[in-house]
């Protein structure tokens, strides 16, 4: 049996940069240690497919592969010795591709 899928993926995505103490100006393109971190409540489309195979009478294998695209968001945050908060962008897709085995009681 084949099978498609189309739904709503979200997640909870955590992000975070920092720069290492005594680090030299270039190196994490400030002059002084920082660190920042935070997270953003994501949504988007999420579409897969799959198969499933009758090994046996009670035994069921499947293949699934799965693609979720929530999107992406911008952080800001202020590095030591700038005068502008550093802003930076992500964007999160999600690949899944995984093996089944079922079993019938």
């Amino acid at each position: 049996m084949t099978y498609a899928t189309l739904g709503l993926g979200f997640a909870n995505v955590g992000y975070g940069q920092s720069c290492p103490a005594g680090a030299g100006f270039g190196t994490c393109a400030t002059s002084g240690a920082y660190s920042a971190s935070g997270d953003s409540f994501q949504t988007g489309v999420s579409a897969g497919f799959g198969v499933r195979y009758g090994y046996s009478e009670k035994l069921i294998l499947g293949l699934d592969y799965s693609y979720t695209d929530l999107g992406g968001d911008f952080y800001s945050f202020q590095v030591p010795g700038n005068v502008l908060p550093s802003t930076r962008y992500f964007d999160t897709e999600i690949q899944v591709l995984k093996f089944t085995m079922d079993w019938r009681f």
